[in-house]
């Protein structure tokens, strides 16, 4: 359990705390806690985070992803995406270019941090960094074993906005490092 450090000088007291699942990406976590005089019990995923990638082509397309979610059981349009939990030795920028091209068969370019945010903070710890590749060059993805995408669609920067408004990019992640990297291109979208 990594310590809760400001939760204590804030009144919250953590009385016992289990591990009800374990595993190298996750683990899931019961807090027996008491804040205001008042017990109750937190159950959360315990992640030890994740990369979130916008490729852009020499073309200024954004690169996507038609992958199947078995959590969703819905096909999810995203940006490569993954977790740093069984990658504990290597830097976030090196997680980032690895999710590229494995499963967008993309590589090279300028890698830029557009900043770290909690996903889910109300059932999960997880912080997940969002980056910006431009001028990715394309190649023949090689998605591991578990996952399952059929098809890698790029659209013009330009209209990037408007297939987050409509939902048709229905990943919220995935949406959220678009919406950060538009920030980054706006002289593509004015």
């Amino acid at each position: 359990m990594k310590p809760k450090r400001l939760g204590p000088t804030l009144g919250w007291k953590t009385n016992s705390s289990k591990l009800l699942f374990e595993s190298k990406w996750y683990n899931l976590r019961q807090d027996s806690v008491n804040f205001k005089s008042k017990n109750f019990t937190y159950t959360y995923v315990e992640h030890p985070g994740s990369v979130f990638v916008v490729p852009i082509t020499e073309n200024n397309e954004i690169v996507l992803l038609r992958t199947y979610r078995h959590t969703a059981d819905d096909w999810c349009w995203e940006v490569p995406a993954g977790g740093i939990g069984d990658r504990a030795n290597k830097t976030l920028e090196e997680v980032a270019r690895a999710e590229m091209l494995e499963e967008a068969g993309c590589s090279g370019g300028e890698l830029e941090n557009l900043g770290s945010f909690y996903a889910a903070n109300g059932v999960m710890d997880s912080r997940a960094t969002y980056f910006l590749a431009r001028d990715v060059a394309l190649a023949k993805p090689r998605p591991e074993e578990t996952e399952l995408i059929d098809r890698i669609a790029l659209i013009p920067i330009k209209d990037a906005l408007s297939e987050v408004q409509s939902g048709r990019i229905n990943d919220g992640e995935s949406a959220f490092a678009i919406m950060l990297a538009l920030a980054r291109l706006s002289h593509f979208t004015d």
